[in-house]
């Protein structure tokens, strides 16, 4: 939860004479990106170890910083395994830090794509924060275990890499006014809004056995009146990443949902201030790993079924981010 008012609206390259053959020095026609045998997959599947995640339209200086992957992780991106894509960031991320500094002007084909590395900065930020639970410190700075507002708005600035004037700080998903003073507090939404970084929207409402929503009905909600994983899954294009801010119950809480449909499989991610149990979280519902679409869309209707009662909204308003 928010520390704050609840609120009821509420790659380098080993050195060699030649560049990988699509290193185009100016963009061409038939590049990667623009071809017709490509349009669903920005993913590299290359056997070659000198071969990064991610393939990219601008040339990128040689160097002899890169460190090739394992051939486990050649074999997975090989089977386009979804594990893959993730050891393979993680690998970057580590070890070739030359390339990670382009990693966010990678050209996708749509600006609501994302990739492995923008999926691993947002969930080893997630995971990173949850492990502060035990101790306790709650608050906003980086040291703190931030709660549910703060810590989405520390993954959007680690999402986008944002620094100084670029980032966002807001302790709520949704804006806020205060019934005494009447000032609005702008939410995280509103800021992103802003620099035009929000695509598709959707309202989803748990309802009852008879079909009726919760707000109207004093039986108990059952099920989504949709699947929330399942839209989010249209909105991600095929072997990329969506992501999207999540209002539960008009701002009462905010969550950071993933859809992964990297690889063979699509998976989702749940990502808040919590971890599982072993980190201090009380909650069941594990958040440090992947759920299928059954998984997330029940953990929705126990979300409802928690807090919907006491502020008379079974609503959720989920907000798809785009890439740029």
């Amino acid at each position: 939860m928010k520390t704050t008012a609840k609120s009821t609206n509420h790659t380098s390259y080993t050195s060699n004479t030649h560049s990988p053959p699509f290193f185009n020095k100016k963009k061409e026609k038939n590049s990667f990106f623009n071809s017709k045998n490509n349009t669903n997959s920005f993913f590299t599947n290359s056997s070659s170890t000198n071969t990064p995640l991610i393939q990219r339209q601008e040339s990128i200086p040689q160097s002899d910083a890169f460190k090739p992957y394992p051939k486990k992780i050649e074999d997975g991106l090989k089977k386009k395994e979804q594990w893959a894509y993730t050891e393979a960031a993680k690998w970057d991320m580590r070890y070739n830090q030359v390339s990670f500094k382009k990693m966010d002007k990678l050209e996708a084909h749509d600006n609501k794509t994302f990739n492995s590395y923008h999926f691993q900065r947002v969930v080893d930020f997630y995971i990173k924060n949850a492990k502060k639970e035990k101790k306790g410190n709650k608050g906003e700075t980086e040291r703190a275990w931030k709660q549910c507002s703060p810590a989405m708005y520390y993954a959007m600035n680690k999402l986008y890499n944002w620094s100084g004037r670029d980032k966002i700080k807001s302790g709520y998903v949704v804006d806020y006014k205060d019934k005494k003073t009447g000032k609005i507090s702008k939410g995280i939404v509103t800021l992103m809004k802003e620099k035009n970084l929000i695509g598709a929207k959707k309202r989803f409402v748990a309802v009852d056995e008879d079909g009726k929503a919760g707000h109207y009905s004093n039986k108990k909600v059952v099920k989504m009146n949709e699947s929330v994983a399942g839209w989010a899954k249209k909105q991600t294009t095929m072997n990329g990443v969506g992501i999207f801010l999540v209002s539960v119950i008009g701002g009462y809480h905010s969550i950071t949902l993933i859809a992964d449909r990297r690889g063979k499989s699509v998976s989702y991610r749940l990502l808040d201030q919590h971890g599982n149990s072993s980190m201090g979280a009380s909650s069941s519902f594990d958040r440090t790993i992947k759920h299928t679409k059954k998984e997330i869309d029940t953990y929705f209707v126990r979300m409802a079924s928690s807090w919907g009662s006491i502020k008379k909204n079974y609503s959720f308003n989920v907000f798809e981010l785009k890439r740029d």
